[in-house]
């Protein structure tokens, strides 16, 4: 809801609502996560935190970057390549 609203109303529309969709995309996950049986949010909880440890011990204490998102130049190459 949030990406399409983004995608329609950032470039058009006031301040106010490049506010209030982000804000309701948030209202809306606390409300599904308020909804949740305590045994839900304990395993997110639980789940959210192995990520994290996950992360911190991948980045050595978040060092370093998660994920490096830079293309080689030989690949930059290939893929400029076949949409000409």
């Amino acid at each position: 809801m949030t990406i399409v609203s983004a995608r329609v109303l950032i470039s058009e529309a006031p301040d106010a609502a490049r506010t209030l969709s982000p804000l309701l995309g948030f209202v809306v996950c606390l409300l599904l996560w308020l909804s949740l049986r305590w045994h839900a949010k304990l395993l997110g909880v639980i789940w959210m935190a192995l990520g994290i440890a996950y992360s911190a011990y991948n980045t050595h204490g978040f060092q370093r970057d998660l994920i490096n998102f830079d293309v080689p130049a030989n690949e930059t190459e290939t893929l400029t390549a076949g949409n000409t």
